[in-house]
């Protein structure tokens, strides 16, 4: 559909997305007197609308939508036909999906606090209570569950708002279509046990997603994430699960028991209802004494993706609609620090250190501030983050002069002072492989390594089996935690080629194209194409990011392979 086109009432200004059923548009709502409002126009794409299933569904989703009214649903104000295109116009919302939020906080060599990811996760359950407990108006029960509670479809307004997105898939009774024995919908990385096997769900379905998307925002890793569709789906039904605060310690005890409750594999040991897992949730952040849940998020959300973020989003509106200087100005830094003193202001955890945080030992500028000390990952890793927070020094401390505290070094003995500065650090990958210290092997992880402060291990971690191989510099200081936890993050590739083509990653056949984006560890990686029915081959490298999609494109003949993010060779 053209962007420069009208819908009834409705101008449509530029095209948001594209999926397999649909597309978004932003769109004017146009009226008398020279009414205005932003909307969001759902169209149904053009060559589906001869499929009477696809029409079934959408009208499906148009029936319960306008039944769905809560601060914390997106909210669908119409449903109409134009042209023979069925369309739903929506709210317009400002801000950025859990998906976006998380990229930017790993981008930033953070995680977002605990308390944040908790405060968003509260107002989802409030949302989410309200479709599983939906009546019409004669007050029969519904039996909403939403099917597809990822990060994706959890959505942070700017003004600190969450909204439950797309109920596309949604089972209720009011639904037509029915999913087919065999047929799954949905994200399979966030999806149930029970979901697997494609039965009736019930709210518990939707609860073991919002753990999923929990453990995702607390430690930066896909909790179920594997090479492969069958693997997800064994991980799904029996892997173990570890509890967050293994991977990040700043996460509360009382927060690991409720996320493993969430992830019961058994319906029945879940929480029995969003309000429920919601109630508990706030339960922990209560003792904080957090200012209201909205402002939190929204100063958080402006702090994270800076100033006019939120204009840049609203350009098309009027001035009328467009938010203020003032509505934009960013929080100063300190109110930014706030989010991450809060976060272990009642919980101490154990100290963990990280290799970012060892980069950071030793650099004046990071310690001389001395009011917070932020734990996180180190970049190359991308799925790790821990943030703790050192108090401020008392004001007692702040007073000791240079002259006393030179005194005082040189009452030491230079024996205490030497075994001080002696510094045993232990390693710890996940997952496993061999730690090398300048191309000597010291095993496999967990492996003790041994310096005296200031020193600077330069280090490799290999697992040819698991396909990784990643270079480290890990300083060594006297403030250095004895142990150090390092999470080798993932990306997916997506290899397209023309025609067809055998596809080997890194030595091993993956299938001849097309196939599903594989999962592989963030890093390098050796690509060789095949030609079908030919000896001709094709080699190549790609490097994998954290969280991202790296499409690989291959034309047979072509004058040299591409990637869409590295170049060949």
């Amino acid at each position: 559909m053209r962007v420069d086109a009208s819908i009834g009432a409705y101008q449509l200004v530029r095209r948001l997305a594209q999926g397999g059923m649909a597309e978004i548009f932003l769109a004017r709502q146009l009226g008398p007197q020279g009414f205005e409002r932003a909307v969001v126009l759902k169209c149904s794409l053009p060559q589906l609308q001869e499929n009477p299933a696809h029409v079934t569904m959408f009208l499906d989703e148009a029936r319960l939508s306008a039944r769905l009214s809560h601060p914390n649903v997106v909210q669908v104000f119409n449903f109409g036909d134009h042209d023979g295109t069925p369309f739903l116009a929506m709210e317009y919302l400002v801000g950025e999906d859990l998906r976006r939020l998380l990229k930017a906080a790993l981008a930033s060599g953070t995680l977002p606090p605990w308390h944040i990811s908790v405060l968003i996760l509260m107002q989802a359950c409030d949302g989410l209570h309200y479709a599983h407990t939906l009546t019409d108006e004669s007050g029969r029960f519904l039996a909403v569950v939403h099917r597809d509670v990822s990060p994706a479809n959890i959505f942070v307004t700017y003004q600190g708002t969450v909204k439950v997105l797309d109920f596309g898939i949604a089972q209720s009774a009011l639904r037509d279509a029915h999913t087919e024995v065999g047929q799954l919908k949905g994200k399979l990385l966030y999806m149930s046990p029970e979901q697997l096997k494609s039965g009736e769900l019930d709210a518990r379905s939707d609860i073991f997603a919002l753990g999923v998307v929990l453990y995702e925002m607390l430690t930066g890793v896909r909790l179920f994430d594997r090479p492969s569709p069958a693997d997800i789906l064994s991980a799904i039904t029996s892997a173990p699960v570890l509890r967050p605060g293994a991977l990040n310690p700043s996460v509360p005890p009382e927060l690991d028991e409720i996320i493993l409750q969430a992830l019961a594999r058994d319906p029945a040991a879940r929480f029995q209802s969003a309000a429920v897992l919601g109630e508990r949730l706030h339960a922990l952040v209560r003792p904080l004494q957090l200012r209201p849940a909205h402002t939190e998020l929204a100063t958080y959300l402006h702090a994270l993706f800076g100033v006019g973020r939120e204009r840049e989003q609203t350009l098309f509106l009027s001035e009328a609609e467009a938010p203020t200087d003032a509505e934009l100005e960013a929080p100063q830094s300190a109110e930014f620090q706030r989010h991450n003193r809060v976060t272990t202001r009642a919980y101490s955890a154990p100290r963990t250190a990280t290799a970012e945080n060892l980069g950071r030992v030793g650099t004046s500028r990071a310690w001389a501030a001395g009011a917070v000390l932020v734990l996180g990952l180190l970049a190359v890793t991308g799925a790790l983050v821990r943030r703790e927070v050192r108090p401020a020094p008392s004001p007692v401390a702040q007073a000791v002069t240079p002259e006393a505290a030179k005194a005082t070094r040189a009452r030491r003995s230079p024996v205490t002072a030497a075994a001080r500065l002696a510094r045993a650090v232990e390693l710890e990958v996940q997952p496993p492989g061999e730690v090398l210290l300048g191309g000597v092997s010291q095993g496999t992880s967990p492996v003790t390594l041994t310096a005296t402060a200031p020193a600077v291990f330069q280090l490799e971690l290999t697992n040819p089996a698991l396909h990784y191989r990643k270079q480290l510099a890990l300083p060594v200081g006297e403030d250095t935690p004895a142990r150090v936890l390092l999470t080798v993050a993932r990306g997916k590739l997506e290899v397209r080629v023309n025609p067809y083509a055998r596809v080997k990653v890194d030595g091993k056949s993956v299938g001849e194209t097309p196939f599903p984006p594989l999962s592989l560890y963030e890093g390098p990686h050796e690509v060789r194409l095949r030609r079908r029915g030919s000896a001709e081959e094709v080699q190549m490298k790609v490097v994998i990011k954290p969280l991202e999609t790296e499409v690989l494109k291959y034309t047979w003949p072509a004058a040299a392979p591409h990637s869409s993010r590295v170049p060949s060779p």
